[in-house]
């Protein structure tokens, strides 16, 4: 992740910043982000060949600041996405995520992070819910890279003003994300990533 887009962030835990009644034309909202994160996505593919699973988790330990809403503080978010690409069915749609005890998200820089705990995610395909358990532990690889960012999008009605200062570095990451005697990751992780993260957006509405 040699970039990272702080609203790419949000989509990935699963924040929504909607308008609200208050933000009419011609208001002013701020948005700003501040800590560190952890990224990894893992794929297996089972002995037939056919049972694919797909997670990604995300673990961050920082403060996530919206007009409107509620500060968000340190927060974690898993997908699973299991199918069977013989049959070309969805067996497995889920993903939760919740507020990070101390403790469970360590990291150290961008030279390691672990993250351990439990929690809740729901199946859109079975419309259950179900614990999951989280041990997974990341290792920095690689050169650390900087990156300032500051730009403005111009539109008519719109103007938005975004600045990011973040340093990020590659990883590897290995662990059980599980449910119950299933570990829907039994390979490393094929993407990983350690990263701090500055970063601010103010958006102003006009008519």
């Amino acid at each position: 992740m040699k970039r990272i887009r702080i609203l790419a962030l949000l989509v990935a835990l699963g924040f929504a910043l909607t308008t609200t009644p208050a933000q009419a034309a011609g208001d002013v909202t701020h948005f700003s982000f501040n800590g560190r994160l952890a990224i990894a996505g893992f794929e297996n593919v089972d002995t037939s060949g056919c049972i694919v699973t797909r997670v990604g988790v995300i673990a961050v330990d920082g403060s996530i600041k919206a007009d409107g809403q509620p500060p968000v503080a340190s927060e974690t978010s898993v997908t699973i996405d299991v199918s069977d690409v013989c049959t070309g069915d969805t067996l497995v749609a889920a993903s939760g995520s919740r507020t990070l005890a101390n403790g469970d998200f360590v990291m150290r820089s961008l030279d390691s992070a672990t993250l351990n705990g439990s929690m809740e995610v729901s199946d859109k395909t079975s419309g259950t819910t179900f614990p999951v358990q989280l041990a997974v532990t990341w290792t920095g690889i690689g050169d650390v890279t900087r990156t300032k960012d500051q730009f403005q999008i111009i539109e008519s009605g719109f103007v938005l003003n975004s600045h990011s200062d973040s340093s990020s570095r590659d990883a590897t990451a290995i662990g059980t994300i599980s449910a119950g005697p299933t570990n829907f990751t039994p390979d490393s992780a094929v993407s990983a990533s350690l990263a701090d993260v500055r970063s601010g957006e103010v958006t102003v509405l006009h008519p």
